[in-house]
């Protein structure tokens, strides 16, 4: 092999195969990125009243949204002197959705009539439990992580407008009321995580972390319409998001 090839290949050599020396730690961390949701429903039938029944079908809805993202854990290093980190992070998340659209038939039961336009809101908090598994024999490290909890998801705002305003169809004075709803929540990803400094005056590490996760905030729907004599209501069935997320820590 060529003598000035191989000095020329030492340093990245030397990057590649350096370990991490870290003690066990607390964490801190801060993080944002884009969450790629389908929030398309199936048709929805909502029975308002003994005479009325209408039906909403949900626009495709592909949006890119933001999430933001707040923890704090612990993590174990270099367990039974593998290369293995383990962290456990207790983690809150907010999304907030673009609005969902839809087109409302009215009176499906008795007939077709001129169609409305509705829309409405969604927002999601959650808080999860998570473990963290990071592969340290690099310098940049991999790691992949699971989590379960529970979200908190709010749809509000509903509105709807007549298609064409020189139709028949009218408005209801009051639509469906806003809502929260408690779902369970789940996610998983991959990632990779580097030291970018560390200020030993003060015995912290700030490291990089760049991730790709899938997460499932449950269930959410809107309250009833005031006059409303069933309990069905519009809904979105999935708030799924498969999101891009960067990451601040300071391991303390």
């Amino acid at each position: 092999m060529n003598k000035k090839w191989m000095l020329s290949f030492l340093p990245y050599s030397l990057l590649l195969f350096s370990t991490s020396t870290f003690a066990n730690h607390y964490d801190l961390s801060v993080g944002g990125g884009a969450a790629f949701s389908d929030l398309s429903n199936q048709d929805s039938p909502i029975v308002l009243s003994s005479f009325v029944t209408n039906r909403y079908d949900t626009d495709k809805n592909f949006q890119a949204n933001l999430l933001a993202e707040l923890g704090v854990g612990y993590t174990w290093e270099n367990l039974f002197h593998y290369p293995l980190n383990i962290g456990i992070n207790v983690s809150g998340y907010y999304v907030n959705f673009n609005d969902i659209n839809g087109t409302e038939f009215p009176m499906v039961n008795l007939g077709n009539f001129d169609t409305l336009q509705y829309q409405f809101s969604a927002q999601s908090f959650a808080a999860m439990l998570e473990s963290h598994f990071y592969f340290t024999r690099y310098t940049w490290q991999p790691f992949i992580f699971v989590g379960i909890g529970v979200s908190w998801n709010h749809l509000y705002d509903y509105d709807e407008t007549p298609t064409n305003p020189r139709d028949s169809a009218a408005s209801l004075p009051v639509g469906f009321e806003s809502n929260t709803e408690t779902s369970f929540a789940y996610e998983g990803g991959i990632g990779i995580q580097r030291l970018f400094f560390e200020d030993k005056k003060n015995n912290i590490q700030w490291l990089l972390a760049l991730d790709y996760r899938y997460m499932n905030l449950g269930k959410g729907e809107l309250g009833l319409i005031p006059t409303q004599t069933s309990s069905n209501t519009l809904e979105i069935d999935h708030l799924t998001n498969q999101a891009i997320v960067f990451t601040v820590t300071a391991a303390i």
